[in-house]
């Protein structure tokens, strides 16, 4: 979870740990949660890149369309 850019570092680790605590007691109780995909790394950081600027240029493009309308 990335929180520390939203909330600070120190409320981001006591956000960690009252989510281990929650995980922990739902296991427990014998609940099951079906943990997610595990995120791809970019293969370097020119395909970060491009995708930054594939995104910037989707935003631009549905902006100039929302102008037009």
């Amino acid at each position: 979870m990335h929180l520390y850019a939203y909330a600070g570092f120190p409320r981001s680790l006591n956000a960690l740990g009252t989510n281990m605590k929650v995980v922990e007691a739902r296991k427990s109780q014998g609940k099951e949660d079906i943990q997610g995909e595990i995120a791809d790394p970019f293969a370097s950081p020119e395909d970060s890149l491009a995708l930054l600027k594939k995104q910037v240029s989707l935003e631009a493009s549905q902006n100039v369309i929302k102008a037009l309308q």
